[in-house]
Order: structure tokens, then C-alpha cells, then sequence
């Protein structure tokens, strides 16, 4: 009999593989732990936010992104993408979601529209860059 090999819903995630998972939660934990989401939500609103706290926020995410995430062999790219999909989620459906955020923005198997997808969070991050 064959198995069939679990594939993300969202093609921008076509390389992750399922043992990557647990990983990148462990990581996404950690950067939620340490970002201010609500201040991303107020602006991603156009309310009114903590400019420089956003800033410091941004900086942590790319540098934990390229340095930590890098040198375990995960994509820094992916994990940006999937913890502004958090930040950009709505609040209270993205809190329900978080013990099992990586597996929800990767296989989406219930179809969720709560969150942006990846690759409009991809675009977003190269305009504001």
C-alpha cells in the first residue's frame, strides 16, 4: 500500500518537510514570546502604534531569522513569513491558534482565512523593506 506523502496547502511552503514542523513551532514560540503583536496589529490598522518598538521588533525577527533559525538548517524566510502571517492574523482566532501555528499556515486543512497567505505576507515584507 502506499502512503502519501503529507504536501503543504500553501505552495509557498513546498519545501518544508512534515519533521521540520515541531522545529519551526519551537522557534515561532520563541519570537512570539519576544514580539509586541498587538503593536503590529494597531499597525497593520493604521492606528496608532509604537513606532520604535515595531522597529526593535522587526530587527529581532530578521536577526533571530538569519542567524538562529539559519544554523539549524530551517529557512529564515519561512519563519519570517509565518510569524507576520501571526501578527497580521486576527487576534483572536491567531491566540486559539498558536500552540499549532506552523502546522495551520502550512496545511491549512480546514481552510482557514483568518491569516494572509504567504505570499501576500511576502510582497508586504518586500514593499516595506
Amino acid at each position: 500500500m502506499l502512503h502519501k506523502k503529507k504536501r503543504p496547502a500553501d505552495p509557498f511552503y513546498a519545501e518544508i518537510q512534515k519533521d521540520q514542523i515541531g522545529l519551526y513551532q519551537k522557534y515561532f514560540k520563541g519570537l512570539c514570546a519576544g514580539v509586541d503583536a498587538d503593536n503590529y496589529t494597531l499597525w497593520s490598522k493604521s492606528n496608532k502604534y509604537d513606532r520604535e518598538k515595531l522597529k526593535r521588533d522587526s530587527r529581532l525577527i530578521e536577526r533571530f531569522c538569519c542567524e538562529e533559525v539559519a544554523s539549524h538548517g530551517l529557512s529564515p524566510e519561512y519563519l519570517q513569513t509565518m510569524i507576520h502571517q501571526y501578527v497580521l492574523a486576527d487576534p483572536w482566532l491567531r491566540e486559539r491558534y498558536q500552540s499549532t501555528w506552523i502546522k495551520t499556515v502550512v496545511y491549512n486543512k480546514e481552510k482557514l482565512t483568518f491569516f494572509p497567505a504567504a505570499q501576500k505576507v511576502r510582497r508586504l515584507l518586500e514593499v516595506v523593506s
